[in-house]
């Protein structure tokens, strides 16, 4: 949470319209060539809703972030910084937590392959995932490695943007005995590259660095390597410099392709833990102090636009709960309720797509089929689809009836009342 300046019109928390401009350049490259993309990054943390809180022991006042529609788009430089700000405090608290009941050590290590073609990153990256999984289940990686926390990394070839140097940063817990010779735990980085060269089966010796991470005089070992770990696949900074053309292959060639692998006791704490989704849950993500000793005061409503000061976070709406904390509930259910309408109408656009073309995709007895409009009168909709209230909503907007697909039996034989195709 951040301290509170209640003299304030726009959002003081620069960081918020910094990575907000980030994204002008990226969505207006969508713009060309996915207009749904386009439309979703561009209202991308449009409004923010922050909540006031008093501290009941030493009055202290802060601000916590509480509601916003985020597009989570990958190349989304907002999304992105919220991302690595979620995944800091989840590594954080997961090697915290194995220090405390491990006597452990942690290694940063980089595993890298020569740079590829555009137009090949997809391959090179299912070629990577699959040696790196080789390579964790040899006995020699067993025997010495507790676990890791792996990210992807691709930037561009610096003289040449139609190439990337796709890599991995890697996080690898170890027990202090590793560093004990006696025992053969110990991997030399010159060992490392020979496993990864033989994972990969390549002719070539990659590039393989390993360091150990230490603490610094006062600075936390820890933090030190999440902040080594936790980064930003490609930077706002390079996505801006390709061309529309280089950003649309990336764009395929990135998809449903995920940045983030754990494995071993990381992997066990973060279930223990019970941790949300990494890259695609929650991005308000705030690890919130004890929350019995904070009281809520005041609800601060920011929208982003071009106003007196330029493009900012103007501060539109301020509900005070001093005197009214009988509105305290109301106003969260309203500020729930906007969130939502703004989520919906970013559905409906891309709805309203799909049926201008008057198709819409029907799953029968395991079979997608393609039907018009005219056609359909009874859907049944994909497991993925079934809690998405928007789709529902929609679906029963044009007098289709939305059969729920866990009642099998049911939807086929509702399904083959009429002859649909």
């Amino acid at each position: 949470m951040q301290n509170y300046n209640q003299n304030s019109i726009i959002l003081e928390e620069e960081k918020f319209q910094e990575q907000k401009l980030k994204t002008f350049p990226i969505f207006q490259k969508y713009k060309s060539f996915n207009t749904n993309k386009y439309e979703s990054m561009k209202e991308c943390a449009s409004t923010l809703q922050f909540g006031i809180y008093n501290n009941l022991q030493t009055n202290e006042q802060r601000k916590k972030l509480e509601l916003m529609y985020t597009c989570k788009d990958r190349f989304c430089p907002f999304c992105a910084w919220r991302r690595a700000r979620k995944i800091g405090i989840q590594s954080y608290n997961v090697l915290k937590a194995i220090e405390k009941d491990e006597d452990v050590r942690y290694i940063f290590a980089t595993f890298t392959v020569k740079n590829c073609k555009l137009e090949n990153l997809s391959d090179t990256i299912k070629m990577m995932n699959e040696s790196f999984a080789k390579m964790i289940q040899t006995k020699r990686f067993k025997s010495s490695v507790l676990g890791f926390q792996r990210a992807l990394e691709i930037p561009p070839q610096k003289n040449d943007f139609d190439y990337v140097h796709p890599h991995y940063h890697t996080l690898l817990c170890v027990s202090k005995s590793y560093f004990n010779k006696n025992e053969n735990n110990y991997i030399d980085q010159l060992e490392w590259k020979k496993m990864w060269k033989k994972a990969l089966n390549i002719d070539y010796l990659p590039s393989v660095d390993v360091r150990v991470i230490k603490s610094n005089g006062s600075k936390d070992a820890i933090a030190k390597a999440v902040a080594e770990t936790v980064k930003y696949p490609l930077k706002s900074n390079d996505l801006k410099e390709m061309s529309i053309e280089q950003f649309e292959i990336l764009t395929k060639q990135m998809k449903a392709k995920r940045s983030l692998a754990f494995g071993g006791i990381i992997k066990e704490y973060r279930k223990k833990l019970v941790l949300d989704d990494a890259e695609k849950g929650d991005l308000i993500y705030d690890d919130f102090e004890d929350k019995k000793v904070w009281k809520k005061i005041k609800t601060l409503v920011y929208n982003f636009r071009n106003d007196s000061l330029g493009d900012c976070y103007y501060l539109d709406k301020e509900t005070d709960y001093t005197s009214h904390d009988a509105e305290y509930e109301e106003e969260v259910e309203q500020g729930k309720e906007q969130a939502k309408e703004q989520r919906k109408k970013v559905v409906k656009q891309k709805l309203n797509k799909r049926v201008e073309r008057k198709i819409i995709d029907v799953l029968i007895d395991d079979v997608e089929y393609k039907l018009t409009n005219e056609q359909l009168t009874r859907v049944k909709i994909m497991p993925y689809q079934m809690n998405n209230i928007d789709i529902f909503e929609y679906y029963q907007s044009l007098d289709i009836k939305v059969i729920d697909i866990n009642h099998y039996n049911y939807t086929k034989k509702l399904l083959y009342e009429r002859t649909l195709l």
